[in-house]
């Protein structure tokens, strides 16, 4: 089956934020001010990257993205992934136990050359 992007483009381009992501668990409740163990944690921020020009920040908690829940890592991978490069899209973030939204243009993502 050919997605649309591919008949269009020729090829299938991948959103990409630039951030190590892990799932939140039980013993980070009270670290993060939480009341359950729901959303993607930010470990990571590239700098220079989507997420870090759209102002994300380590330890930032990722609990939906355009009105979507997100409840696990797939989810953030899944939605980003599928998105539009150039899309601004809305990142709902707990900082600090505090909501704060985040408005993020997706990138491309570009595989590594190892050399």
């Amino acid at each position: 089956m050919l997605t649309p992007q591919l008949v269009a483009k020729g090829k299938v381009e991948w959103g990409y934020l630039g951030v190590a992501i892990a799932e939140v668990a039980d013993e980070d409740l009270d670290k993060f001010k939480l009341k359950e163990p729901r959303g993607v944690l930010i470990r990571e921020v590239v700098s220079g990257q989507p997420a870090d020009k759209g102002g994300m920040k380590v330890n930032d908690i990722v609990v939906s993205i355009d009105g979507t829940r997100t409840d696990a890592p797939r989810d953030l991978q899944r939605i980003v992934s599928s998105s539009p490069v150039g899309r601004r899209v809305r990142f709902s973030v707990l900082r600090d136990g505090k909501p704060e939204d985040l408005d993020v243009v997706i990138g491309l993502y570009q595989p590594r050359e190892d050399r």
